[in-house]
């Protein structure tokens, strides 16, 4: 269940999702573009788990999606996230769940 934004401010607390919520919120009212990620984030071998599904914020940087995970107080850096699903924006589609945004992936099912 999502508490959202409202929640993490408040009690301080939350997972990931209501933590970029936050984020989100925030940049809004600062007129900064920004969006929630879902995918995951790659373990320490470089591989793709199931139990790292995870959800980030991105903002918009002179014309550049940059990552804001204030989950895990990462800012910027791209390595070790895959995206698989923007919310809320023109791509979303839930038939393609195993659609992969991210270039640096190939996805095949077998």
């Amino acid at each position: 269940m999502d508490y959202g934004a409202r929640h993490a401010l408040e009690k301080r607390g939350g997972d990931c999702t209501e933590f970029s919520y936050l984020f989100i919120a925030l940049s809004r009212l600062q007129r900064i573009p920004s969006r929630l990620v879902g995918g995951f984030v790659l373990d320490e071998r470089g591989s793709l788990r199931a139990e790292n599904f995870h959800n980030w914020a991105e903002f918009l940087e002179d014309g550049v999606w940059m990552i804001a995970d204030p989950y895990r107080k990462v800012s910027r850096t791209p390595d070790g996230y895959i995206a698989f699903r923007i919310f809320g924006g023109e791509q979303e589609d839930y038939a393609q769940r195993f659609l992969s945004f991210d270039k640096r992936l190939e996805v095949t099912l077998g």
